[in-house]
């Protein structure tokens, strides 16, 4: 096997990201007038962008470990399914798939011109609030019935102008205590380009029961 194969065998099992990385190393080791090869910023951010591109045509699909019935799924995620929250039915949510022993939830957004700024992207804080949806529904999987997940903390990154139509959205839990749990979060577009990342800090708690006593007086 000549190095330059075994190369490329050893750049197919990293992430993409670090896959763009190398080709744009290699690119400025090209030559040029001045001994490198530079690109310019917008045909550096389609690079990154493809190498993050997901086929979200696997969102929502039936395979191993998602169910994609709403009757089978937890009480609370089947519940806020039928019945969205304000917030959810003006981002146009649609739940497509939970994983609940892994803590992922797929979706889809249907989102429309209410949701836009006046130069036509979506405002930045509907894409929090999409990214927000998608990590409180993985959180509230694995939920007790009468407990709630409130945000504690949310970090949004941007990475590309999301545009109306229909988006699609992946929540994973990433670890969960006790009391709080981490969430990851990403939002795509409908040719599965990565439009923006998050990350949340939820905490659990339980509702009391009303007081029937003093209900009664």
């Amino acid at each position: 096997m000549r190095q330059s194969d075994e190369m490329q065998d050893g750049q197919d099992l990293l992430p993409a990201p670090k896959q763009a990385l190398m080709v744009w190393q290699g690119l400025r080791r090209g030559p040029s007038r001045h001994g490198h090869r530079v690109i310019g910023s917008r045909h550096w951010g389609e690079m990154i962008m493809s190498a993050n591109a997901i086929d979200v045509s696997r969102l929502g699909a039936a395979r191993s470990g998602f169910e994609t019935a709403s009757e089978n799924w937890p009480p609370n995620v089947k519940a806020a399914h039928g019945k969205p929250s304000p917030t959810s039915a003006h981002l146009g949510l649609e739940i497509l798939a939970v994983n609940q022993a892994d803590g992922i939830v797929e979706m889809a957004f249907n989102a429309d011109d209410k949701l836009c700024n006046k130069w036509g992207g979506i405002q930045g804080g509907n894409v929090a609030a999409m990214l927000d949806d998608a990590m409180a529904f993985a959180i509230g999987l694995n939920l007790d019935w009468g407990q709630i997940s409130p945000t504690l903390e949310l970090k949004v990154s941007m990475l590309a102008p999301a545009r109306p139509g229909r988006l699609y959205a992946v929540g994973q839990v990433v670890r969960r205590g006790r009391s709080v749990g981490f969430v990851e979060g990403q939002l795509y577009d409908e040719a599965g380009q990565l439009l923006a990342t998050g990350s949340s800090t939820a905490n659990f708690v339980t509702l009391k029961k009303p007081d029937k006593k003093r209900e009664k007086k």
